[in-house]
């Protein structure tokens, strides 16, 4: 029997076929609900607009957005993406991204007050991550006042959630405890523990596990992994310099 090896939840590739796919929409609308504490009613009917089919083609070429975008039926929109690594410019990046979003929804001659609200959640899994606040969720406020001082956070916010923030995890929700779990699992035996959390995430563990039988998934997987690892080396050589500097100082 062919030996199987795990493909992370946040792995791109895995994460954007569980979650960004129009016939798993149940996925992401679960996660949602789990971190933000949305109602199903809120998510009920929602369409994922970027949904791809993820062909070995279209892996090979990298011609994916790594990004979820859900659209509910009032026309929010929530916009999810998985960062394994913490840059000097993730913030502004993030805060870009989901401007140039936020602004699109208008069409042009529209009232403003069809305007919809964006909010962009970031699963941010790096260890070395600047968590500012401690908190399992960072809300980072985008834009707190317009010009006649009326706030408009309502429209856009950015969510970070920080699954290696070290918090009592007894004191959040169990269903987004169970996220946690999964998105931080090396195997599959440590993704069915999360499933005691939360019962949807065994059929995402079994739709991870058909997946992962692609030798091009694992293929990519492997490259990715180099790729990180690539990149926490270059980091460790960067550091060892500083060190030096300052010894030399």
């Amino acid at each position: 029997m062919k030996q199987i090896k795990y493909v992370s939840l946040s792995n791109d590739l895995m994460s954007k076929y569980i979650l960004g796919n129009k016939e798993r929409t149940k996925y992401i609308e679960d996660l949602i609900e789990s971190f933000l504490g949305t109602t199903t009613e809120e998510l009920k009917d929602s369409k994922i607009v970027n949904s791809i089919k993820l062909t070995k083609e279209k892996i090979k070429e990298k011609n994916f957005e790594p990004d979820i975008i859900l659209e509910t039926k009032k026309g929010e929109i929530y916009n999810l993406e998985v960062q394994n690594i913490d840059n000097k410019n993730s913030r502004l990046k993030n805060t870009m991204y989901i401007m140039r979003i936020f602004g699109g929804k208008l069409k042009s001659g529209e009232e403003y007050n069809k305007t919809k609200a964006v909010y962009q959640i970031i699963i941010m899994n790096d260890k070395e991550y600047k968590n500012r606040n401690k908190k399992l969720i960072e809300e980072l406020v985008v834009c707190s006042k317009d010009k006649e001082g009326n706030y408009i956070d309502e429209y856009f916010k950015i969510f970070i959630v920080d699954i290696n923030c070290e918090i009592d995890y007894t004191k959040i929700r169990k269903k987004a405890r169970g996220w946690i779990m999964l998105f931080k699992a090396r195997s599959f035996k440590e993704g069915y523990e999360a499933v005691k959390y939360n019962k949807t995430l065994k059929g995402v563990i079994e739709d991870m596990k058909e997946y992962a039988r692609e030798d091009y998934v694992q293929e990519y997987s492997t490259k990715e992994r180099l790729y990180r690892s690539d990149i926490s080396s270059a980091k460790e050589e960067g550091k060892a310099e500083w060190i030096d500097y300052a010894n030399l100082k």
